[in-house]
């Protein structure tokens, strides 16, 4: 039989029915979106709704005015300090404090209140960037750098919801990979687009911008040619050096470099939060989206896991039984035949550090590119036991290292090895709760760890305590030397100590000389240091202060010591 449209064919389906379309040729739902020709049997699409232009309310474009100077006050008071010299200091901590009042205001005009989790979010980025102005240890600061500015990034994510799991915190490096890649890229320009949006509605405002720039393109060409003229009259060159000689013009160019970097970083920080706040740019992913992308990772088959684990468990079973004599004489104080303190201990502690780590990657690996590791019993008593061991070692090779503090002293590096071997004994400790209640939140809690001791360890002032620690144990007999220029390297907190061991004459004479020549290098530094030097308040600490005022107090007394001792200063 005959279709209505002339086609013998039975097998095809009416028009109206196959597309879902009334006789009308509207969609059978209701909507309009497409219209069908029923001569032709085909769609007939209306023709796009040309987009509306982006609209920009006065909060930001009042923004595009404020992020720029955060821009540049990044650029002087951070980048510029450490950059030059590796001097950071209150210029951090400024930078800091300006750019949460800057996008708390910015959200709070969009309407946006914050929870709970963004107001300690936003407390921890101040904890952690009053930490410059307080101390200086340059170690420390290095590494808080970088984590004060993923702190910030995850806070304007905490403040704008954008969250993938809220609260729970398991998806937590999708969440940071938006906060600092995905967003601010996918919003790079609209600072630039918000200017040009106003410009091309205010025409004086475009005239003045082409005034501007011809004036900044002019202005290298004026002092070329007024160096041209002063060589050629008297008269003019005692006027030009009058007037140019109030610049310097090395700082002129330091400014206007200065300048030129601070507009990309604009573009990325109004990026940020523009994105954030408006939710615009890089789609949000959704929980489903995100555990789908965990799943795709997860290629290892569960018994390849397994037979890998299996030889690292027998050797650590092994290791244990064989070697308990040897390593747990660590734990008694014990120094083993044959072997001296500093051989004992760093033949041992670094090798089982490097195991930990090793152990660290393979529970890693477990948990992300493992199938079916969830359920998993057998995959679980493998982790647990993988875990103890490390635990284990841990605690051996600490204890190793007490030791060797007892007879040696500390160092920096005693220190940040210690502190580093305790984390990952916490980090061992949540991966044991994680195998034995599958609901805990490990990402999200090892994540909290870790900026909490990173926060213990700056403001515990890591270098008075070493200061302290071996000053005091030498005066008391428990270490037989010490070491004053080690102490000399440990910065402005080791100070009072040096004086200490220059004002006490029960100290030999060896180490009251060093601790003099320290304190009078320190003495000359102050105020030496180029442009960005100790002095200027962009990298001024209060620990530097403290020095400066225990050295300036005490100047006389070192330089009558160096007198008393043949120098000349």
């Amino acid at each position: 039989m005959e279709n209505l449209y002339g086609s013998n064919n039975p097998n095809i389906l009416d028009n109206y029915g196959a597309t879902g379309l009334d006789s009308d040729g509207l969609k059978t739902d209701g909507s309009t979106k497409t219209n069908v020709s029923p001569k032709t049997n085909s769609l007939v699409r209306k023709a796009p709704v040309p987009k509306e232009p982006p609209r920009y309310d006065s909060v930001d474009i009042a923004f595009v005015f404020v992020v720029p100077v955060l821009g540049f006050l990044f650029i002087k008071l951070a980048a510029a300090p450490a950059l030059t010299q590796a001097n950071m200091g209150a210029g951090i901590s400024v930078f800091t404090l300006c750019f949460v009042v800057g996008v708390l205001i910015w959200l709070m005009k969009n309407g946006v209140k914050p929870s709970r989790s963004a107001w300690l979010g936003l407390a921890v980025v101040l904890l952690t960037g009053a930490y410059f102005s307080i101390y200086q240890n340059i170690v420390i600061q290095l590494l808080a750098l970088p984590l004060l500015m993923a702190l910030a990034a995850y806070a304007v994510t905490l403040l704008g919801e954008r969250r993938i799991d809220k609260g729970a915190g398991d998806y937590l490096h999708f969440d940071l990979y938006g906060a600092l890649l995905a967003i601010p890229f996918s919003n790079f320009g609209k600072l630039l687009a918000i200017c040009g949006d106003r410009m091309s509605k205010i025409k004086k405002s475009r005239n003045v911008l082409m005034v501007l720039l011809g004036l900044v393109i002019a202005l290298p060409v004026a002092i070329y040619v007024g160096s041209l003229l002063q060589s050629a009259d008297a008269a003019f060159e005692l006027v030009w050096r009058s007037f140019i000689g109030r610049f310097k013009l090395d700082d002129i160019v330091v400014t206007i470099c200065q300048i030129t970097i601070s507009i990309p970083v604009s573009m990325y920080l109004f990026g940020m939060v523009y994105g954030t706040v408006k939710h615009r740019g890089e789609p949000h992913m959704s929980r489903e989206e995100a555990e789908g992308t965990a799943e795709k990772a997860k290629l290892l088959p569960l018994y390849l896991m397994i037979g890998g684990v299996t030889p690292l468990l027998v050797l650590y079973l092994i290791f244990f039984f064989s070697q308990t004599a040897y390593f747990l004489s660590a734990f008694r104080g014990v120094l083993p035949r044959g072997l001296i303190y500093s051989e004992y201990a760093r033949r041992g502690f670094f090798e089982l550090c490097n195991v930990c780590v090793v152990n660290l990657i393979v529970t890693a690996m477990l948990g992300l590119f493992t199938k079916d590791n969830k359920n998993s019993l057998i995959s679980r008593v493998y982790g647990c036991l993988l875990a103890l061991f490390s635990m284990a070692m841990i605690v051996m090779s600490l204890s190793k290292m007490l030791m060797y503090i007892n007879v040696y002293g500390l160092t920096p590096l005693r220190v940040y090895t210690s502190w580093f071997m305790v984390f990952l004994f916490l980090l061992f400790a949540m991966v044991i709760v994680k195998h034995i209640r599958p609901g805990f939140h490990l990402l999200k809690y090892c994540v909290c760890c870790g900026v909490v001791m990173f926060l213990l360890l700056g403001y515990a002032d890591s270098d008075r305590i070493i200061a302290e620690y071996n000053v005091e144990a030498y005066r008391s007999g428990k270490v037989e030397e010490l070491d004053v220029r080690q102490l000399n390297e440990l910065g402005s907190a080791a100070a009072p100590y040096l004086l200490s061991i220059l004002t006490d004459e029960n100290m030999p004479d060896e180490y009251r000389r060093q601790a003099g020549d320290a304190l009078y290098a320190r003495i000359q530094s102050i105020g030496r240091r180029g442009e960005y030097k100790r002095d200027d308040w962009r990298s001024a600490t209060i620990a530097g202060y403290r020095e400066k005022k225990l050295l300036t107090e005490n100047k006389e007394r070192i330089q009558g010591f160096r007198h008393a001792q043949g120098f000349r200063h």
